[in-house]
């Protein structure tokens, strides 16, 4: 099989109806090519003299994950969690996913000043090496239980 450069190009995706999408990478004769990785100078990545870079400083220790199931038995209520020190990324999430969240970092403040998490959706944080935090939070319905994973 031969590259032909005269293909023309994936057009974006035509609505039909509003119940109805048709998108040309899924016919046929779709003009679709491989993607590879490559670096800032468009060399592929994964070749000989241009390897995929992996940290060589990485250990065990850096992926050491700890789970907390926060019972939140009240709505409205500020529950928290500390967080271990040297946390290096943090997820927390409503484990059914049927609640808003408030988040705050201050006692007092998951009603005032606070990060909303939606329906659904979960806090991710990383790139961090929290020490000395408290993670305060409540819930907008009763009967929830938050989910907090710490990775150190």
């Amino acid at each position: 099989m031969s590259c032909d450069p005269k293909l023309p190009n994936i057009p974006k995706n035509q609505i039909l109806t509003v119940n109805t999408i048709t998108q040309r990478e899924h016919e046929d004769d779709a003009a679709a090519r491989r993607s590879l990785l490559v670096d800032m100078c468009g060399e592929n990545f994964g070749t000989p003299g241009n390897p995929i870079y992996v940290n060589p400083n990485a250990t065990a220790a850096d992926s050491d994950p700890l789970i907390f199931n926060v019972p939140a038995p009240l709505a409205g209520t500020e529950y928290s969690q500390v967080i271990p020190d040297n946390t290096k990324a943090l997820l927390v999430r409503v484990r059914d996913g049927n609640g808003v969240l408030q988040i705050a970092f201050v006692s007092g403040d998951s009603s005032l000043n606070y990060l909303t998490v939606g329906l659904g959706n979960n806090l991710s944080i990383s790139g961090v090496d929290l020490v000395s935090k408290t993670l305060y939070f409540q819930v907008s319905k009763p009967g929830k239980v938050i989910e907090i994973l710490a990775w150190l």
